[in-house]
């Protein structure tokens, strides 16, 4: 298999200086590059069988030991670890789902790559409900709540919620914020949920003067996000 360029390059820099460790169990390429040959956006993961990360990390290299690496892989499939966008797995998964496998003698990289090919029923039913069953709390409590602090916070984990649940739906990993508008295009969801979002933050700037409707624009988004 011909490499992408920015792929290439790591094999030849940093996992060239790490590559004939005992400890490294497997490593993969990230980013934008393992989907398109014109990107240079890519960096190295390397999982390790040892009890701490390597220190200090090279450039564009992030690490995992295998425990850490085989708890988030035990917590997805049991609907566990996903629920706030500070919960690293469902992100971390997302891009190895993508990635390219670059060193794998240890034969573990394909035994995990075979775990998320398809995502956890688990993770997708748990999700699901999760929106459905707080739909009308967060409703409630985004009526109530006075911080604009307090508010932000609980719009940013039940949006991020939202959108694990909207991915799990057809099947797929949420890749995070930043790259959840192109996947949706990506995977034909339902392309209306990006604007229904942006409602809901409009109406959070104004619910301070009670010209907007937050409550009624997040059940608009959960709507739009189970349809």
């Amino acid at each position: 298999m011909t490499l992408p360029q920015a792929v290439a390059r790591l094999t030849t820099g940093p996992l060239a200086q790490l590559n004939n460790d005992p400890d490294l169990v497997f490593a993969y390429a990230v980013g934008k590059a393992a989907q398109d040959d014109d990107s240079d956006d890519a960096a190295l993961v390397c999982v390790w069988d040892s009890e701490a990360r390597p220190d200090p990390e090279l450039e564009k290299t992030q690490h995992f030991t295998l425990g850490e690496f085989t708890a988030m892989l035990d917590e997805m499939e049991q609907g566990r670890g996903w629920e706030y966008p500070s919960s690293p797995a469902v992100k971390v998964l997302a891009a190895f789902s993508d990635g390219i496998l670059l060193a794998d003698d240890s034969g573990h990289g394909m035994a995990a790559r075979a775990r998320v090919i398809e995502l956890p029923e688990q993770l997708s039913q748990v999700a699901l409900e999760r929106v459905r069953g707080e739909q009308e709390e967060v409703a409630r409590q985004l009526e109530s709540i006075a911080d604009p602090f307090e508010r932000t916070s609980l719009l940013l984990d039940a949006c991020h919620r939202a959108y694990v649940a909207l991915f799990a739906a057809g099947g797929h990993w949420y890749p995070g914020p930043a790259q959840r508008e192109e996947y949706i295009e990506r995977y034909f969801l339902n392309e209306r949920v990006p604007e229904a979002e942006k409602l809901v933050w409009e109406a959070s700037t104004h619910a301070d003067d009670s010209s907007g409707d937050l409550a009624g624009a997040w059940r608009d988004f959960v709507k739009a996000v189970l349809d």
